[in-house]
């Protein structure tokens, strides 16, 4: 698996530390990232509070199950290319 560490702009404008890993994804017939980046702990006061949009910036996973039970977009099953 290829991956890159690496310091990036964040949320709020300031550097923080990221780890981006790259995989190829037979079913989309591309490659796929995933970027984790790491704040410091005061960075994340606030940051579950909803936005403008009524979500929160970030959230954990029973946010996140939550946000694919209420949108069917995000866990429409993929149709693997013929």
């Amino acid at each position: 698996m290829k991956y890159l560490a690496q310091r990036v702009t964040g949320f709020t404008g300031e550097a923080v530390d990221a780890l981006s890993v790259h995989s190829f994804c037979r079913a989309l017939n591309e490659e796929i990232g995933v970027h984790l980046m790491v704040y410091d702990y005061n960075a994340l006061r606030g940051a579950l509070k909803p936005q403008v949009n009524g979500r929160a910036l970030r959230g954990d996973a029973a946010a996140v199950a939550k946000l694919l039970e209420d949108d069917p977009q995000f866990c429409a099953p993929l149709q693997a290319p013929l």
